[in-house]
C-alpha cells in the first residue's frame, strides 16, 4: 500500500509538530518510506 500526501502534511508537521530541529527522526523515517516507495507526494 502506498500513501499520498498532501504538502499540507509536511507544512503542518513543520509548523507545528515535528520541526526540522526539534524531531529529526520523523523527517527521517519519511525519507525512508518515501525510498521505500510506501509515501509519495504530488
Amino acid at each position: 500500500m502506498t500513501y499520498l500526501l498532501d504538502a499540507n502534511v509536511f507544512i503542518e508537521a513543520k509548523n507545528r509538530y515535528y520541526g526540522l530541529d526539534f524531531a529529526p527522526g520523523f523527517w527521517d523515517w519519511l525519507t525512508r518510506g518515501c525510498s521505500a516507495g510506501l509515501v509519495q507526494s504530488d
